[in-house]
């Protein structure tokens, strides 16, 4: 699995973006997740949109949006703890640093009455689910920067002010 971390425009809130390629799970998703004002930076993932697809119990992609499960511990810190809904263990933190990660609980979320946990174990990315408790190891990939929609945006709308400006230029010459 790749983290790719996003961040928005406000302090508070950012946006992180990873993508699954493993034997049972599949998946490309959007973490939403606000600032806990702890000391260690630690971000409470809020909300997960995406596809995923999840061997047997998911076996065709679906695209979804929706909010992750409620822990009453979050915010607490990095391997605090966390809320344990059957098989799955979770605390929804992420933790943006240098290298940004997922701490040992993860998050949680519900897809058409699955849960998913997506967590790290010493860097090495990894899921489990409420249905046939699969357990799927993905490769210590590091987390990168990718930008977010506000910064598209500025971009598209520099590019569009050169456009333009240049486009005035040529018209000159051949006045």
């Amino acid at each position: 699995m790749a983290l790719v971390v996003v961040p928005a425009a406000h302090a508070d809130t950012c946006a992180y973006s990873c993508a699954f390629v493993g034997s049972e799970l599949d998946a490309v998703l959007t973490f939403t997740a606000v600032s806990n004002g702890l000391p260690d930076g630690s971000y409470t993932i809020t909300h997960v949109a995406g596809t995923v697809s999840a061997g047997t119990d998911i076996p065709s992609p679906v695209s979804f949006s929706t909010d992750t499960l409620t822990d009453p511990i979050a915010p607490c810190g990095y391997d605090c703890g966390g809320t344990q809904i059957g098989n799955i263990v979770f605390n929804n933190q992420l933790f943006p640093s240098l290298t940004p990660s997922l701490d040992f609980y993860g998050v949680a979320f519900d897809v058409n009455g699955l849960i998913i946990n997506i967590y790290s174990n010493d860097g090495i990315y990894q899921w489990t689910d409420s249905g046939s408790y699969q357990n799927d190891s993905n490769t210590n990939q590091p987390l990168s920067a990718a930008p977010e929609p506000s910064s598209l945006l500025m971009l598209g709308t520099a590019l569009f002010c050169l456009a333009f400006v240049l486009y005035r230029r040529a018209t000159r010459v051949y006045e």
